[in-house]
């Protein structure tokens, strides 16, 4: 599950995920890697979510700013 804006669980459908520890990222040739969008590699991923998660807080900065500004 998966926590949207209102904090109320929301479902999220998706295929596989494949999580490998290694000491150098390794680019597949396989798994349609390079060729989907979606098929992605773990640094990919951390890198991904590192910036959606400082979108979300920027965001959430500016609706608090927004709240506040009004309510006064």
């Amino acid at each position: 599950n998966k926590l949207n804006e209102t904090n109320e669980p929301n479902e999220i459908e998706h295929g596989v995920i494949i999580v490998a520890t290694g000491a150098q990222e390794y680019k597949p040739t396989e798994y349609l890697y390079g060729e989907n969008e979606k098929v992605i590699t773990q640094l990919q991923l951390e890198e991904w979510l590192a910036v959606n998660a400082e979108r979300r807080a920027s965001s959430a900065e500016h609706r608090t700013s927004t709240t506040d500004s009004q309510a006064s």
